[in-house]
């Protein structure tokens, strides 16, 4: 009797020791993969059987699936199912002989696992908090039935399982968790890094920018600076020290002088010499807008400020603060718009249309005319004050017939422009084209020379340009004639004047009957030395 106790007691003790190192294993597994396996083949050497399956339940999906050792797939069935299902529903552990002679045996399972199931002892899966997570089975004991004792041993082991397996799925988890947040991070440094690329590609947008802004500046000043302004004879070369001389200060500088003389290009010039070359240098037609427009287009508006105005739009004056303002034509100007813009020059400052708020700017004022403004402040066209605040440094421009000498230089500059952009190889004019553009008055100055070559180029044939009495127009009629036609000209015009009272703008002016451009006339009248004067000669 003391013999077989010992024995017992021996086999209790080796019992506990196996049971211990495999809760140890067990609880140092955080794979819930290797962990089943683990569990499943432990189980299977200690309770000397052929084969173990955890089901673990799925409760949102309402099913078991398992795990089985010996290179078995996994099996996923209803959780209402089987031996398997029952213990997981009831919490209850089961025990039979013979598996096929129970009812609640699910047969589908050796079918799916190729199996045949004798003996089984199966036994629920609770948590500490007594939840029950799945069942675990062992199947086909080797030697006859599964014991009491067996039952005990497997409640044992399926107990340490629980914590073990709800370890392993919280740890599972805790990884997916860390997964996902080094994915985000990971995205967020992709995002980061996509964000820092594209601000590269910014910034170097911006310099390319800069480098072509440069690039187009530098255009504007090979088209429109000093090296377009062709020439070296006394007259333009004292226009020229002229420009020199102003152009550091921000005096508002007057340049008058024929149409087609150049009177833009030295604008320019004086802008791009200055310290405002940097900013913009802006331009406005005063004759080419239309009257009822020309205060918002060069005081801008505020929104609502009239019919149309759907936002509000800042003006030329505006736009050009801090550079310059070139107003060409500035004697067509409105009486009205005479009087604000002799504020802006006194005191710096405008009024949108439809704002009382006035707006600061300081802009420089370069102003061009090619009328007579000492004749239209006479005639009470043209604001005397404004004249004096206009005229602080007055530039007079040549026209081409006081320039002979520069025709050659002129004529040649063009033909190298107009010959490049057509493809053609011309290199010069011929000595009779010259002689003939020499002896030419040229009415519409440099900018008629330049319409004059550019067409000559268009039908040149040769390396050489050839112009015609046909091209250079009126000119080529004999000098004679040209004397009587002058003679029956200047006496129409005066006897219009005298019948308008010398009056040149309006409809009932001098323009407005012989329907002319009041600038054309003035012109003319300038050409052929038509002054008031000649009213009291009579």
């Amino acid at each position: 009797m003391d013999t077989t106790n010992q024995t017992s007691s021996r086999d209790q003790n080796h019992l506990a020791q196996q049971l211990l190192k495999i809760c140890q294993r067990m609880s140092s597994e955080r794979n819930l993969v290797a962990l089943l396996d683990l569990i499943a083949n432990e189980a299977t050497k200690l309770m000397r059987a052929d084969r173990a399956s955890l089901f673990l339940l799925d409760r949102e999906r309402g099913k078991l699936w398992s795990k089985v050792v010996l290179g078995s797939e996994e099996i996923h069935f209803d959780a209402c199912l089987g031996i398997a299902g029952a213990v997981a529903l009831t919490g209850e552990t089961i025990n039979v002989e013979d598996a096929y002679q129970d009812p609640r045996f699910y047969r589908e399972i050796d079918s799916l696992s190729g199996y045949r199931t004798q003996s089984l002892l199966a036994v629920p899966l609770r948590t500490n908090n007594g939840e029950i997570i799945g069942t675990f089975e062992v199947l086909n004991k080797e030697t006859g039935a599964f014991s009491k004792t067996d039952e005990e041993i497997l409640k044992a082991l399926a107990a340490q399982a629980a914590i073990s397996l709800e370890n392993a799925w919280l740890y599972d988890k805790m990884q997916q968790e860390i997964g996902q947040r080094k994915d985000a991070e990971q995205a967020l440094k992709r995002t980061a890094d996509e964000l820092q690329a594209a601000l590269a590609e910014v910034e170097q947008l911006k310099n390319r920018l800069q480098i072509e802004n440069v690039y187009l500046q530098e255009e504007i000043k090979t088209e429109h600076n000093f090296e377009e302004i062709i020439g070296r004879s006394a007259a333009l070369k004292k226009v020229l020290r002229s420009v020199e001389q102003v152009a550091s200060s921000d005096a508002t500088v007057l340049i008058r002088g024929e149409t087609g003389t150049g009177k833009e290009l030295v604008a320019r010039a004086i802008h791009n010499l200055s310290q405002r070359k940097n900013t913009p240098l802006v331009k406005v037609n005063c004759g080419a807008i239309p009257a009822n427009l020309v205060e918002s287009e060069l005081f801008g508006h505020e929104r609502g400020a009239f019919t149309g105005a759907l936002q509000r739009r800042i003006g030329r004056f505006e736009m050009a603060d801090g550079g310059t303002i070139f107003l060409d034509e500035v004697g067509e100007l409105p009486s009205e718009m005479q009087v604000k813009l002799l504020r802006v020059l006194q005191e710096g400052e405008f009024e949108r249309v439809g704002s009382s708020k006035p707006v600061k700017a300081d802009v420089r004022v370069i102003a061009a005319t090619n009328r007579d403004l000492s004749a239209a402040i006479k005639e009470g066209t043209f604001r005397q004050d404004l004249f004096y605040r206009l005229n602080v440094f007055p530039l007079d421009m040549p026209p081409l017939r006081e320039r002979k000498t520069d025709i050659p230089l002129l004529a040649n500059f063009f033909i190298n422009k107009f010959s490049k952009k057509m493809g053609k190889d011309i290199k010069g004019v011929s000595k009779a084209t010259l002689e003939r553009m020499e002896s030419y008055s040229w009415p519409g100055n440099v900018r008629e020379l330049q319409n004059v070559v550019e067409r000559a180029v268009v039908t040149a044939s040769g390396s050489t340009i050839e112009i015609d009495d046909s091209i250079l127009g009126a000119d080529s009629t004999p000098r004679a004639d040209i004397e009587a036609l002058q003679q029956v000209e200047r006496a129409h015009i005066i006897r219009v004047l005298k019948e308008t009272n010398w009056v040149v703008h309006g409809q009932a002016g001098a323009a407005a009957i012989l329907r002319i451009n009041p600038s054309t006339l003035r012109f003319r009248m300038q050409k052929l030395g038509i002054k008031r004067q000649t009213q009291n000669a009579s």
